[in-house]
Parts: structure tokens; C-alpha cells; sequence
């Protein structure tokens, strides 16, 4: 195991919260903001007066990080309790909407070794997340109906469309998801999307009340996927911050409620690099346990050399061996993934899956489908089911063959 300093402990932390907060703003300004919280704690943690948030205006956070060598004298005792302080008080600066998502991604941007570190020690990102929602709860305003909320979620859903492609597209990309799921799901037959470029004085969405006698847990998968199916129709026209967008539309109380649908609205952001990045780390992360962390990303490696040329661009991708503890940082993927469409990155991921649990052994491959999906966590875990990875099939040839 890693050497456990302060400086182990505030590193990966202040590069992730930095990171994290300028995919939301600026690298400038997360800069400016985490440097500031950083002075703001260095009373209460003098160490802390060692730690150098630097200005820049580049999203590459690890530059903007420089730590002092006395840090590794510090107990870590009061690191832990400074990482919670930490955490609390970049919440609080970003306020109570864009706090609810920080926690769960500032989590998702840290190494895996690392998290499991921090939770051993006491600082527990989810319980985290969990303590911040309770805290607010109690100012939400939670007599909202089935109606209430597909009106709101529609008319968000407008509101960034609109903005963002025009009102035309809103419209007419609204009406076809709404027809399709009437097919799939009883309740978008009391729902209809209004042309309100041509009639006055209606509104956007129309809801007959009978949608409130449906259970409101039925909302949750409807809604999942329509978010999602907005999302790619935007990715072909280029646009990929729709859901990030959404997220600031929405009010905390519907997030919430959101959430309790079980609408996953951090999953269905991820771009595809980061969707690539995290399988493949989860890939050796699993290997590495019954062999060597090299040998598992030389295994990888030769895996993605040998692909088929239909998916070509995955041999461009390179693990950095050496920079393994940076997490998903040590894994580079070409730009051109971004412009490919969700179901044929699927079909890479399904492929690359498939020849690497082939390529095992009978011990090695044992459990390894389901220590996988253990180790890619449930928010990636869905994106890449939503996206058409059948990992449950390859278990299924797996059993069959052995």
C-alpha cells in the first residue's frame, strides 16, 4: 500500500476538487476559489500555509497543485479532519444546487486506491453526499405530483434545448421521444407536447391528472431514458454539456426527487473518454488481483493492439504505467471517441470485454464479469448498460464455454 503522508492525503484530494470545479466554471477560477478556501482553513490547519493552489486557466488541475516536502511530517490526523473541512467548505462556496452533485464527482475523479484509502481513514464521500442532502432536505418543498414533475422535467428540457439548438429542434426532438415511449409506457399517453411556435396562449406540455394515480417510482425510468435519448440526439450536433445544463436548470427540491426516482443525471453526463478511461481502469484494477499491476496493463494494452479494425481508434489509447496511482489520469484516449456514437462505443466496450474474459483462465475468469461491475460502480455501470453493453451475455458464454 501507498505510504500514507499528508502530502498522499491533500494531493489527489485538491487536484480533484480543482478539476471538478473548473469543468463547472474556469480553471481560473477554480484556481482563485480552492486557493481561496485553502487560506481560509490554514489558521485552523497550519499546514496547511504549505499548499499552493497556482492560477491558471487550464483544466489540467494537477498543474495548478504544489505541495511542500515538510508536508510529510504532518500527523495525518488533522489531515483527515482538514479533507472534511475542505470538502464542507468548497460545498458551501458553490451553494446548496451545485454541492449535490460536487461530492459525488470529485469521488468519481479520485484513483480508486486512493478513495478506498480515505473511507478506511474516515473521510466517506457517499456518507458525505448522504449528510449534505439531509441538511438540506428540510427546505425542500416535497408535496410535488406525478404532473408537477413531468411539467417541470419537460419544460427544463425545453429551456436548454432552446437555448441551446433552437426552438425548432426543441419542439420537434420533445414530440418524437414523447410519441416513441407511448408505445413502451402507458402513462405518456395522457402526456403531449404542444407546438407553441403556432398556438397562443398554451403552454409547453399538457398532463391529463390521471397521471397522478400512476405509482410515482414508474416516473423514474421513463424519465432516465428520455434524458438520455435527448443527450445523443444533441452529441450528434456536437453539443456535449446538455445534461450539465439541465443540472443548473433544475431546482434542488426536483434533483432531489429526481434522485429518489432513481434518475441518474450524474451517469447520463459522463463523455466518452471518461466512460473509456473508467472501464479500462476497472479492467486492470480486476486483472491486477490475480497477477501484477504491469502485467495487467500489458495485458490491456495488447488487447486494444489487437482489436478489430472496426474500432480502430481504441489502439490509440495509452495507459501510463508509471502515473497508475493518478487514476483515470493515467489513461489517455484520443479526442476522436467524442464524436462516436454512444451505441458503437458500446459495441468497442462489449468487444474489448469479451476478448479479455476469452483470454483468461478458468481461475482467473471466475467472478470476473461481476468483480468488474463491482469495481466500475453502479454511475458508469448504467451508462454503459444504457448505452447497450451486454455484460450479462458475456457471463452467460463465459458459463457456457467453461
Amino acid at each position: 500500500m501507498q505510504n500514507i503522508t499528508t502530502e498522499y492525503l491533500i494531493g489527489p484530494m485538491l487536484r480533484s476538487v480543482v478539476d471538478v470545479v473548473s469543468r463547472r466554471t474556469s480553471g481560473g477560477y477554480a484556481s482563485v476559489i480552492v486557493g481561496k478556501v485553502v487560506k481560509q482553513l490554514q489558521p485552523k490547519y497550519t499546514f496547511l500555509q504549505h499548499v499552493q493552489v497556482k492560477s491558471t486557466q487550464s483544466a489540467e488541475s494537477i498543474d495548478a497543485i504544489s505541495l511542500g516536502d515538510s508536508l510529510k511530517e504532518v500527523d495525518i490526523t488533522q489531515t483527515i479532519d482538514a479533507l472534511k473541512d475542505l470538502i464542507h467548505s468548497i460545498t458551501a462556496v458553490m451553494g446548496k444546487q451545485a454541492g449535490y452533485f460536487l461530492i459525488r464527482e470529485i469521488k468519481e475523479r479520485l484513483p480508486y486506491e486512493y478513495e478506498q484509502t480515505i473511507r478506511e481513514l474516515g473521510v466517506d464521500l457517499e456518507m458525505m453526499q448522504l449528510q449534505f442532502l439531509a441538511e438540506h432536505r428540510k427546505t425542500f418543498q416535497l408535496d410535488i405530483n406525478n404532473a408537477d414533475i413531468l411539467r417541470y422535467v419537460f419544460k427544463s428540457l425545453f429551456d436548454v434545448l432552446d437555448a441551446t439548438v433552437g426552438r425548432n429542434f426543441a419542439i420537434s426532438t420533445l414530440t418524437n421521444v414523447v410519441d416513441q415511449y407511448r408505445t413502451v409506457y402507458t402513462l405518456f399517453d395522457y402526456i403531449t407536447i404542444n407546438d407553441i411556435r403556432t398556438t397562443q396562449e398554451v403552454d409547453l406540455v399538457s398532463i391529463r391528472s390521471v397521471v397522478n394515480a400512476f405509482d410515482q417510482l414508474e416516473l423514474g425510468e421513463p424519465l432516465q431514458r428520455i434524458i438520455q435519448d435527448v443527450a445523443n440526439a444533441l452529441k450528434e450536433k456536437g453539443e456535449y454539456a446538455f445534461v450539465d445544463k439541465v443540472k443548473k436548470q433544475l431546482t434542488m427540491e426536483y434533483v432531489y426527487v429526481l434522485e429518489q426516482l432513481g434518475v441518474d443525471l450524474h451517469g447520463t453526463t459522463a463523455r466518452h473518454d471518461l466512460v473509456l478511461k473508467n472501464v479500462l481502469m476497472a479492467l486492470i484494477d480486476v486483472l491486477k488481483e490475480a497477477t501484477s499491476q504491469s502485467y495487467a496493463v500489458l495485458f490491456i494494452d495488447h488487447v486494444l493492439k489487437g482489436i478489430d479494425e472496426r474500432y480502430g481508434y481504441m489502439k490509440y489509447i495509452k495507459i501510463d504505467s508509471s502515473r497508475y496511482s493518478d487514476g483515470i489520469d493515467a489513461v489517455s484516449v484520443p479526442s476522436s471517441v467524442e464524436s462516436i456514437s454512444p451505441t458503437e462505443l458500446a459495441r468497442a466496450i462489449q468487444k474489448l470485454v469479451e476478448q479479455i474474459t476469452t483470454s483468461l483462465g478458468d481461475d482467473a475468469s471466475k467472478d470476473f464479469i461481476g468483480r468488474f461491475k463491482r469495481r466500475l460502480g453502479s454511475a458508469y455501470l448504467s451508462k454503459i448498460e444504457h448505452m447497450g453493453v451486454n455484460l450479462h451475455m458475456i457471463q452467460l458464454k463465459q458459463d457456457f464455454l467453461r
